[in-house]
C-alpha cells in the first residue's frame, strides 16, 4: 500500500468516517471489543482487568485510522463501564484519556493508508502477492504496536494515572520514597502485563490480518452486487 502523501493521516482517517460501510464495521468492532471486555474480560484486582477487547479496536486502526480508532475506543470503554454498573469504581476520565493516547498511537502506526512497505516487505512482493504481503505487514505491526502499548500505556501511563487517582493525590511531585512506593505498587501491574504479552500478541498477529481479510472480502462482495445485480455471487 503506498504512502498517502497527498494529504495528512488524519485528514484521511476523517474522511472514511463519510463511507456507510466504514461507520458499520468500526460499530461492529466497537460491539466486539465490549462483547470480549463483558465475557472474557477478568479484574485481577480493582486496578487491573485482563481482556482481549484491544483486537477490535486495533482492527478500527488498521482499517480506518486514528479518528475512528479514537471514536471506538471511547465509546467502548464509556459503554462498558455503563454496562458494569460502575460496578468496580467511579469513572476516571484520565484513563478514558490515556485509552485514547493509545488510540491515537493505534491509528498513526497501524492504519494501513498511511504507510509504505517497509524493505522487508518490498523484497517479499517480488515472490509473493500484494494482498499476502500486506497482511504479513498488518500482523508485524499489530504486533509492535501492542508490545509498544502495553509497556506505555498499560504498565507506565495507566499505572501512573491509578496511582494518583486512588494511592496518592500528590503523585508524581512527590520524594524519592514515595516514587519507591509506586514503584513497588506498579510491579504486580507490570508482572500481570508481561505473562500477558505473548498470547497477546498471538492474537494481534492472527486476528487483524484475519479482520482486514474479511472486511475487504466483504467490500469485493458488495461491489460484485452493485455491478451485477443479477449475477450469483
Amino acid at each position: 500500500m503506498s504512502d498517502n502523501s497527498d494529504e495528512g493521516f488524519i485528514i484521511s482517517s476523517l474522511r472514511e468516517l463519510k463511507k456507510p460501510s466504514a461507520i458499520i464495521i468500526t460499530l461492529l468492532l466497537t460491539g466486539a471489543s465490549i462483547l470480549l471486555t463483558k465475557f472474557l474480560g477478568m479484574y485481577i484486582s480493582p486496578d487491573l482487568r485482563v481482556s482481549f477487547a484491544f483486537v477490535g479496536i486495533m482492527g478500527v486502526a488498521v482499517l480506518y485510522g486514528a479518528i475512528p480508532c479514537m471514536i471506538a475506543a471511547a465509546a467502548a470503554d464509556i459503554i462498558g463501564y455503563i454496562i458494569d454498573d460502575g460496578q468496580i469504581r467511579s469513572y476516571n476520565l484520565w484513563i478514558l484519556a490515556v485509552k485514547l493516547i493509545c488510540a491515537f498511537f493505534y491509528g498513526w502506526f497501524l492504519y494501513k493508508k498511511r504507510y509504505g512497505r517497509i524493505g522487508a516487505a518490498r523484497r517479499l512482493e517480488t515472490f509473493l502477492p500484494a494482498s499476502v504481503v500486506e497482511n504479513i505487514e498488518i500482523a508485524l505491526r499489530g504486533l509492535t504496536a501492542r508490545i509498544a502499548v502495553i509497556f506505555m500505556g498499560n504498565i507506565v501511563l495507566n499505572s501512573m494515572v491509578l496511582y494518583h487517582s486512588y494511592q496518592n493525590k500528590a503523585f508524581p511531585f512527590v520524594s524519592g520514597e514515595e516514587w519507591h512506593n509506586f514503584l513497588v505498587w506498579t510491579k504486580p501491574r507490570a508482572d500481570t502485563n508481561i505473562s500477558m504479552m505473548p498470547f497477546e500478541c498471538a492474537v494481534c498477529f492472527l486476528a487483524l490480518p484475519l479482520i482486514n481479510i474479511l472486511v475487504m472480502l466483504t467490500g469485493k462482495i458488495h461491489r460484485n452486487k452493485a455491478w451485477h445485480p443479477h449475477k450469483r455471487v
